[in-house]
């Protein structure tokens, strides 16, 4: 065996599910990325196969011909995660208690918060502690969960603050002397959302017995932590706990967001921006109640509300539901103007359905930007410095060669992408077939011209149906163990600011390695470039048809609007980068009761503007009539201009 081959092939061949049937080759040559770093493997024995083919999966005899050494089946894909879930369900099936645990604690905690004039003596710890016994999940760690659903639980009071103190004393008395941080961090969590000097003092104590039995802790502990000291004086020593995080996890939104609302309520608008600025660098979202906080604190003048539109709007945030109800509150609580609120959607035009004004365009990025896109992407995520991370220079010139005979295209489709959206029982045949429609649907019914990326694998297709395919559309097939994602994008890129792109995937990876300024170009394109293949639905004919994402023509961000605010809905689920919100707030503002705000001078220019208007009318009709009878036409039209220019001169100075 090569020296390079590391130690643990044997493991990972049988962790990614490699089929192996009757393999007589001792020498295979393959080349993957895994995990973020480069396998080599040059030689592989019989006893490593042999090692590894303990675990296969048998085939039948006409599959076992086409049996490949794919290394893209080498990663977890779909089907694997499926079996994974089915595994844990089964598992919990065969563990009931698994299922019903967090409705145990809570009926436990409900019975304590019952009756608020009676003690928490030790006889009833004990009685819990014996009730949960049988259950091997709260043996040890029960006084860890119920102190932390106490001090979860919302709205906090007195009464629960004293049961979480009576779970303390019990747990260093009758369960351990030595404090448990499980236990002591959500008590310190319990102590600082009761507010109160007291409550601080014990707060400060229950914390400096920590520091005595740690100096770093685990990243779930310290976002407890932070959520603590966050509603504190005491907020500004949040910030050495994000750096305890750092060292093992990323900090996410749930991280900083409390520390934001600590310092909005401080009034510390640099720390605000500080952090909101390091989220947005990181891609991340604060939580609503940072939204919400940032409501509450608006003095009445509305300048901190518009603000946090203005961020979701420049950051493209899509607020939650709950958060787009508040403000649709807040607007139409106001006295000084007129608000009203109505949830409505976007025409396929772009057009707002409740005001009919249209909303902002996708804006494209200018040619200077998408050529720096272009030379970026091909420098960073197709070479990234290393060519041989996801292909090899001949596959490159080969592929730079290809464009540059047969570029530009219309739209570039992922094949195996496309084929991959039916069922995972689907025939080869029929995944084959699929592609074919989904090329053959732009390049005849809209007259396109379609470059279909795949593998050499797919040459294995049935040959009429892939045939078919070469005379729709032209066909480039990168090798079997090449990253085929950046070719797509880049000859999408090569070919101009039209063209589009047909595939599912988010295309996170390419966007990272772009950096944060490109990254932003990059999304923008992407979401105005790219299509996502549904599959295949049924018309009510009965007839079978094509479904297809298109990509919108209208931004999906918080708008000013002239007169109000468009504001997109998040529904709460998952969404992929292409997956745009479909419900909105529209809010418009109806100025009422203008001449009460006004000053003297602007209603005497009013009224002067009115009176004026009415006597030149009244001159105009007489002197028209007596023209008209006189049948003097140069009087008449003397007379008609005069007026106009008079009452135009009238009304600009009046309105002045």
């Amino acid at each position: 065996m090569s020296s390079m081959m590391p130690v643990r092939l044997p493991a990972m061949l049988y962790r990614c599910r490699l089929v192996i049937q009757r393999v007589s080759a001792t020498t295979l040559a393959t080349e993957r990325h895994v995990s973020g770093r480069f396998l080599h493997c040059q030689t592989i024995s019989p006893s490593v196969l042999s090692c590894a083919g303990k675990h296969t999966w048998a085939v039948d005899r006409r599959q076992r011909s086409k049996v490949r050494l794919n290394m893209r089946s080498l990663l977890y894909d779909e089907e694997n995660v499926q079996q994974d879930s089915k595994r844990r369900l089964d598992f919990e099936k065969s563990e009931p208690h698994i299922d019903r645990r967090r409705g145990v604690l809570d009926d436990i905690i409900n019975d304590l918060l019952q009756g608020e004039q009676r003690k928490v003596s030790s006889d009833i710890w004990d009685g819990i502690r014996d009730k949960l016994a049988g259950l091997h999940q709260f043996k040890k760690a029960w006084p860890a969960n119920i102190m932390l659903m106490l001090a979860n639980r919302e709205p906090p009071s007195k009464y629960v603050f004293e049961v979480g103190q009576s779970l303390l004393q019990y747990y260093r008395s009758e369960i351990s002397e030595k404090m448990n941080i499980a236990v002591l961090v959500p008590f310190i969590l319990l102590c600082a959302s009761q507010g109160g000097q007291e409550n601080q003092n014990t707060f400060n104590a229950a914390y400096e017995e920590l520091c005595g039995i740690t100096d770093v802790l685990d990243a779930t502990s310290a976002l407890i932590l932070i959520r603590a000291f966050s509603l504190t004086p005491r907020w500004g020593e949040c910030f050495a706990f994000i750096d305890m995080i750092k060292l093992t996890s990323e900090p996410t939104g749930v991280t900083y967001s409390p520390v934001v609302v600590a310092a909005l309520k401080a009034g510390d608008q640099s720390t605000v921006e500080e952090l909101i600025g390091t989220m947005v660098n990181n891609g991340l979202v604060p939580t609503d109640s940072v939204f919400e906080t940032m409501m509450e604190l608006d003095s009445g003048s509305g300048q901190m509300v518009t603000d946090m539109l203005l961020k979701m709007s420049s950051y493209t945030w899509i607020p939650s539901a709950s958060v787009v109800e508040q403000l649709k509150h807040w607007f139409e609580s106001r006295t000084q103007e007129k608000w009203t609120g109505t949830y409505t959607s976007v025409t396929s035009k772009g057009m707002c359905e409740s005001c009919r004004l249209p909303l902002e365009s996708l804006s494209t990025i200018t040619p200077e930007d998408f050529t720096e896109l272009r030379e970026s992407f091909l420098a960073k995520s197709v070479k990234r410095g290393n060519v041989f991370l996801n292909s090899s220079p001949e596959e490159l010139k080969r592929f730079t060669d290809f464009l540059r005979e047969n570029a530009p295209f219309d739209i570039v489709v992922d094949a195996l992408n496309v084929s991959h959206v039916t069922s995972q029982k689907a025939s080869l045949q029929y995944r084959a077939k699929l592609v074919e429609r989904v090329v053959e649907y732009f390049a005849s019914r809209y007259k396109m011209k379609v470059l279909m990326m795949g593998r050499k694998h797919m040459k294995n297709w049935p040959v009429h149906i892939l045939g078919r395919i070469e005379e729709l559309a032209g066909c480039f097939y990168a090798e079997n163990v090449s990253a085929d994602d950046p070719f797509m994008l880049y000859a999408a890129l090569y070919s101009g600011q039209r063209t589009l792109i047909v595939t599912r995937d988010e295309l996170r990876d390419h966007r990272f390695l772009l950096g944060s300024e490109l990254a932003t170009k990059f999304k923008k394109w992407q979401r105005g470039h790219q299509m996502a293949f549904e599959g295949v639905f049924r018309k009510p004919s009965g007839q079978e048809a094509l479904k297809f994402t298109w990509p919108d023509i209208h931004e999906t961000a918080v708008q000013q609007a002239p007169g109000g605010w468009h504001i997109p809905i998040s529904d709460g689920t998952k969404k992929t980068s292409f997956q745009l919100a479909t419900k909105w707030l529209c809010l418009t503002c109806h100025v009422t009761k203008v001449t009460l705000v006004m000053t003297r001078h602007q209603r005497m220019f009013c009224r002067i503007r009115s009176v004026t208007a009415g006597i030149i009318w009244v001159i105009g009709r007489y002197y028209f009539y007596t023209s008209y009878l006189e049948r003097d036409g140069l009087v008449f039209c003397y007379i008609f201009i005069r007026s106009c220019g008079i009452c135009m001169i009238l009304s600009v100075v009046a309105s002045q």
